[in-house]
């Protein structure tokens, strides 16, 4: 079961077995928040929280991947069943686009799970600040995500344009803090690790680029069917 109106008076429950019945913006909402909140947890734990925020990171993957499934069956059934698509209340176009989206998120929410393991893993033996690179860049891919994910509302080509900019930015500049680190005298276990986390930021940030550009190249592309079909 899943709550998918979560009102001042009542709650709308439906079955997550019939995928008609869910719109599929809270399908996308939800994996939204299951891939952000990994990464914002394991930030809150290297700042001092609990370690037992991450202590269910595994099954919030298990869910993303859900997620994922049934957004696909319930864009497979927009896409065949003009009544369906009248049911979820999205048009063929926005379920090409949330489907889009929801690969994409799949693919974070990996990542996501990773970092999450990682920390849990240390047991607070992570030498590393979140002020710093390579987790400074993280709060950076967060926003840009959060602005993308608003913008399926507003559908403004300047947002995922400044969002991509942003993140291309933060690649490039984890790159010169790896290059950096090969020549630091850390211990080779600390460098192990701080790689993979700057691994992890850059296939966020890598992501969330591509996620862009797909959605910009759906947005034009409509424009340009929908101007072609006036004249």
């Amino acid at each position: 079961m899943e709550i998918s109106d979560d009102g001042a008076k009542a709650l709308s429950i439906v079955s997550l077995l019939n995928p008609n019945e869910l719109p599929l913006q809270v399908s996308l909402n939800r994996m939204y928040l299951l891939v952000t909140s990994l990464v914002e947890d394991a930030l809150a734990v290297l700042s001092g929280e609990d370690a037992d925020l991450l202590s269910d990171y595994d099954d919030r993957e298990r869910q993303i991947d859900a997620r994922r499934l049934l957004i696909n069956r319930q864009v497979a059934m927009v896409l065949q069943n003009h009544q369906i698509e009248r049911e979820i209340g999205i048009n063929r176009y926005s379920a090409m686009e949330h489907s889009v989206m929801a690969h994409y998120f799949e693919r974070m929410g990996d990542h996501a799970n990773t970092l999450a393991r990682i920390i849990t893993e240390l047991e607070g033996g992570l030498k590393l600040s979140i002020d710093a690179a390579p987790l400074s860049f993280l709060p950076i891919w967060l926003g840009a995500l959060r602005d993308i994910v608003r913008n399926v509302y507003s559908k403004e080509i300047r947002v995922l344009t400044e969002g991509k900019n942003n993140l291309e930015e933060a690649i490039a500049a984890l790159g010169l803090h790896e290059e950096k680190l090969m020549a630091t005298s850390k211990q080779r276990s600390e460098l192990l690790v701080e790689f993979r986390i700057s691994e992890i930021t850059r296939r966020l940030c890598g992501y969330t680029i591509d996620m862009s550009e797909t959605l910009i190249n759906m947005l034009l592309s409509s424009r340009t069917h929908i101007g072609t079909a006036e004249v």
